[in-house]
């Protein structure tokens, strides 16, 4: 039962950074939300996407071990991707929620851009 969690919790992060790396494309946002692409830091929604394509290698491993986790890993990213560009073809509508992450990761400086340990707190400038 454990192993069939951590096969599904390796494939969905998976399935949401390849659909993450696919949306940085304008044709993708478009047909996906019908509106044009915001502006944002496309580096940012890479980096997040290709960070959650690491954690799908990161839980093979966790539920295989080291040997078979490192081949699982990889074959859960394609698949991910087979998702992705399946998806992409018959309904884009269906990653509407994934466009709806990727800009508010766009957002959301302190997920890389400006770390919340990196801000300024009020009570920094009281000595001077």
């Amino acid at each position: 039962m454990i192993a069939s969690i951590l096969l599904v919790a390796a494939l969905l992060p998976a399935i949401v950074g390849a659909a993450m790396i696919a949306l940085v494309r304008r044709a993708h946002w478009t047909a996906v939300t019908g509106s044009p692409m915001p502006n944002g830091s496309r580096r940012r929604k890479v980096t997040v996407g290709a960070g959650l394509l690491l954690v799908t290698v990161v839980f093979a491993v966790l539920r295989d071990g080291w040997g078979m986790g490192l081949l699982l890993g990889p074959l859960l990213i394609a698949t991910g991707i087979a998702i992705v560009i399946v998806t992409l073809a018959l309904r884009p509508r269906a990653l509407l929620p994934v466009a709806t992450i990727v800009d508010r990761a766009a957002r959301q400086r302190f997920l890389l851009g400006n770390p919340i340990w990196h801000q300024q707190h009020p009570t920094d400038d009281i000595d001077q």
